[in-house]
């Protein structure tokens, strides 16, 4: 059953949530699709990495800022990857015919530069902002107020 409709991909370098619609999280038909946590693991490896490379003997601040950052960007781009594979899967399908990206400046260059063509081609908009600071229930309002009237 193929489906005229838009997706809303919320997300920063740890945590996404893919709205498949705008309705109250309460609203039964509302569903979405979660990915990480916020504060989760790519926090952690970055803490990780940073711990190690000041322990070293070179005691290199630079050296060390650089390897927490290669961490991070192979971490975000493996997430990201995540993304990708459950939203091609789903285009295939027929189950939106449309994306909304909204993130974090620096996941949303991330998406631009990773992005398949296939998921590309389905992008109407982009916006850089983090929403994912909003509670749960007041994500798809918040998104409401950010795109406007329509």
């Amino acid at each position: 059953m193929v489906h005229s409709a838009t997706w809303y991909v919320v997300m920063n370098t740890t945590a996404a949530r893919v709205l498949h619609d705008l309705r109250d999280m309460h609203d039964p038909r509302h569903r979405e699709t979660a990915f990480g946590e916020p504060g989760g693991q790519l926090r952690h490896a970055q803490r990780d990495c940073l711990s190690m490379s000041h322990a070293s003997a070179d005691g290199d601040m630079a050296s060390a800022a650089g390897t927490a950052s290669d961490t991070m960007q192979k971490g975000a781009r493996a997430f990201l990857h995540d993304i990708f594979d459950h939203l091609v899967a789903r285009r295939h399908a027929g189950a939106f015919d449309s994306l909304v990206l909204i993130g974090s400046p620096g996941i949303v260059e991330l998406w631009r530069q990773e992005v398949p063509g296939g998921v590309s081609a389905c992008v109407r908009r982009d916006i850089i902002c983090n929403l994912l600071g909003n509670p749960q229930k007041n994500l798809a309002p918040a998104i409401r107020a950010l795109l406007g009237p329509a």
